[in-house]
């Protein structure tokens, strides 16, 4: 029987977080130049923003529920040959005994763990990142590590700089990515972060994919106007 995605995870979850760091401490052993995107990326950078670089969930999980929403998935963009993330996807497979790793075709995965799953989805080239295709090698290039903590459990992983991250998600405009961009900007601004540079380079993106007009949301969201 085929797993049915169920979005019902954030980075406060033991079992998500768990199959994340798994994730991404596989790619950063096996030097697979890689990064987290979409919900996944929102719900890390927020938790960094909240907590602090190295910080630790469990002491902000109160102040930061409110700003995550569930997902059911993680999605990887990697500069990678896709016969060598099957094999390494199959030996982790192999090796791993806290979880349960499937390997399943079309560079997806399913992580399990009793009646937790979480889908993977994974791309290793431009072409597969629809809207950003032209902008994939330099946003795994510049992506940030983000560091956090459950416990004494550490994990590390990569996701677009914050221009792309707010770019990627105008493209779009959903609700669900408005919700985003507003919480993003306001926690930015709690923080007295100086985002006029990054704004900036947000528009370049913007202006060169043909979606410049998208930008005049931050300028509602973060200045009011």
């Amino acid at each position: 029987m085929a797993h049915q995605k169920v979005a019902r995870y954030t980075i406060l979850n033991r079992f998500y977080f768990d199959a994340l760091k798994v994730l991404t401490d596989e790619l950063n052993f096996n030097y697979v130049p890689n990064m987290v995107v979409g919900g996944t990326a929102y719900q890390l950078k927020m938790a960094e923003l909240i907590a602090g670089k190295g910080g630790n969930l469990n002491s902000v999980s109160a102040g930061l529920e409110a700003f995550l929403r569930q997902t059911g998935d993680i999605d990887l963009q990697l500069r990678a040959e896709e016969m060598d993330m099957i094999r390494i996807f199959n030996g982790m497979a192999a090796s791993t005994s806290s979880l349960g790793i499937q390997n399943l075709p079309n560079r997806a995965l399913h992580v399990t763990k009793g009646g937790n799953i979480v889908q993977v989805s994974y791309n290793t080239k431009p072409s597969d990142f629809r809207g950003m295709t032209e902008f994939y090698d330099h946003m795994i290039d510049t992506a940030d590590e983000v560091v956090l903590k459950r416990g004494n459990t550490e994990l590390r992983a990569h996701i677009p700089h914050l221009d792309y991250l707010l770019a990627s998600k105008m493209i779009r405009m959903k609700e669900k990515d408005k919700v985003d961009i507003s919480n993003l900007l306001n926690v930015c601004k709690s923080k007295n972060l100086d985002l006029d540079s990054k704004f900036e380079s947000t528009r370049r993106i913007l202006k060169f994919l043909g979606k410049e007009d998208n930008f005049d949301y931050i300028n509602q969201t973060a200045y009011g106007c």
